[in-house]
């Protein structure tokens, strides 16, 4: 007997051999008698309403499902796959592309650090042993010397190149016109034997000559790196390392080293980009007189630093640092009597070429 049945009544939902032939879902009626488990105090309209709309929802489902072919079923079943791929290969994507993004910013800050840790030394930073970036042009090893210049004095322009030796060769030979100079003409002689900077080349030598072809003033220039400075400072340079006084004394000007100074205001000897803060050039000229031997030798000395090239690659090692010094004796000069009459034709290209004598020229 049906778990549920009335004692003694026959339910024809149950056929001979116990199996229920009454439909899953359907209520009870006078044809299916109520096989339901309500308790007693149970609510059968609202067991059964429940039953009916669930019965309801499951054979739509089922319907829908049973109006597909076998084919559509295999499509829904791929395509739901593959949605589940590309959702899973988008999510590694963004992955990828996050963590790529986070590499950048990495690189992107250890790159802006190295830039402020370069920066950090420039112009005033860069102080004694400093780490600046260098390469084989700023190392500090000093591997030239500077001629006795006041050993030229009064020399004629062979024989000083042959007294100053080092591969000495002239590269070029100007007149010069300048108001109460004896100076006439002015050989540019490079030494080609010496170590040169990849950027200023050769220490040069300035050979002033007069009417008569003798030597009143002589200059000489060179990297600061050949002389052994080249991690130092513009300030550092003059104030601390002494260079001036060091090459004039080198050259046969002897002076006690800090007796040179620079400005108080930096921006005396100090060019700005236009946003006034990019250093482009720092250039300062010094100039006295001493006695050597009861002669007046007057002498003069421009240091220059031009941070142009290393602006443009952000690497220090590509600022051009340079130092002119000249000494210049007019007692020297040829009496104006002995000096030789020009020819004609000399009177008439006076006063064409360009002078380029003093290291302040040179700015």
């Amino acid at each position: 007997m049906p778990k549920h049945a009335h004692p003694g009544a026959y339910d024809s939902s149950w056929d001979d051999d116990g199996s229920d032939i009454r439909p899953s879902h359907a209520r009870p009626s006078d044809d299916y008698p109520r096989q339901g488990p309500p308790d007693h105090g149970y609510d059968e309209e609202e067991y059964w309403g429940e039953q009916d709309a669930a019965s309801r929802k499951k054979s739509k489902r089922e319907r829908k499902k049973e109006q597909l072919t076998p084919l559509q079923l295999k499509s829904r079943k791929t395509r739901r796959i593959l949605i589940m791929v590309i959702t899973l290969l988008i999510a590694l994507v963004g992955t990828v592309a996050y963590f790529a993004y986070m590499l950048y910013e990495e690189a992107q800050v250890k790159a802006s650090q190295q830039a402020q840790q370069k920066e950090s030394t420039d112009v005033d930073e860069l102080k004694d042993g400093g780490e600046d970036p260098r390469d084989a042009t700023t190392a500090t090893t000093k591997r030239t010397e500077v001629p006795l210049l006041t050993e030229l004095i009064g020399m004629k322009e062979d024989e000083a190149i042959k007294h100053i030796g080092r591969g000495a060769i002239v590269v070029n030979s100007s007149p010069v016109d300048e108001q109460g100079s004896p100076v006439k003409t002015e050989v540019k002689v490079s030494l080609s034997d010496e170590p040169g900077d990849t950027r200023s080349g050769n220490p040069t030598v300035y050979l002033g000559l007069d009417g008569a072809g003798v030597i009143v003033r002589v200059g000489y220039s060179a990297a600061v790196t050949t002389l052994g400075y080249g991690a130092s400072s513009f300030t550092d340079a003059v104030m601390k390392d002494f260079i001036v006084e060091n090459t004039l004394a080198e050259g046969g000007i002897a002076l006690e080293p800090g007796h040179l100074e620079l400005p108080q205001d930096k921006a005396e000897y100090t060019t700005y980009k236009d946003d006034s803060k990019t250093i482009v050039k720092e250039v300062w000229s010094f100039s006295g007189v001493e006695q050597i031997g009861g002669t007046s030798h007057e002498w003069s000395a421009v240091l220059r630093y031009d941070y142009t090239a290393g602006n443009a690659t952000g690497n220090l090692s590509d600022t051009i640092r340079q130092i002119y010094i000249y000494v210049y004796v007019p007692s020297a000069a040829t009496p104006p009597g002995l000096l030789p009459t020009p020819p004609a034709s000399a009177d008439a290209n006076a006063g064409t070429g360009t002078g380029a004598g003093t290291g302040t020229s040179r700015n």
